[in-house]
């Protein structure tokens, strides 16, 4: 008994259409690009007040890294998801300092060299969430424009 259907057989629709468009609420869309953009901001600070006084990253890494699982839940709508990556990144650098603080028992004066120094690197290369940040407010115009025309 021959069948039709094959299970093995590549799917024949467009997985782009499979996920989820649902509108972005414009109260959403401004707390994920003003959430994104204040960890971007807060993490170049919290590094300048790392590099004077290490102990600084107790208050700011716990601030931003608060923020970054804010934007997590925020930014879960599709059009929303290009902003994950800021709020990763920033949870991963909050994460690896306090590991390596804590797994090498540093204390704040041994830690200050090394990890002002990682921050403020990590702190330089988050900025590029601005690119980010952008594509994220392009397509969120473009949609908008979409909705207008149709």
């Amino acid at each position: 008994m021959p069948s039709e259907i094959n299970p093995y057989a590549a799917p024949q629709s467009d997985p782009e259409n499979l996920l989820p468009q649902g509108p972005v609420t414009d109260r959403r869309y401004r707390w994920a690009i003003g959430g994104a953009a204040t960890i971007l901001l807060g993490c170049a600070v919290a590094a300048g007040f790392a590099i004077y006084d290490i102990e600084s990253i107790v208050v700011s890494g716990g601030i931003l890294s608060v923020l970054a699982l804010l934007l997590l839940a925020i930014a879960r709508p599709l059009r929303l998801r290009g902003l994950m990556p800021i709020a990763l990144a920033m949870l991963t650098i909050a994460l690896g300092c306090f590991a390596t603080i804590y797994f090498n028992s540093w204390s704040p004066t041994q830690a200050q060299t090394p990890i002002g120094t990682a921050t403020v690197v990590c702190a330089v290369l988050m900025q590029t969430g601005w690119l980010s940040i952008a594509k994220v407010r392009w397509s969120h115009r473009e949609s908008l424009e979409n909705e207008l025309v149709n």
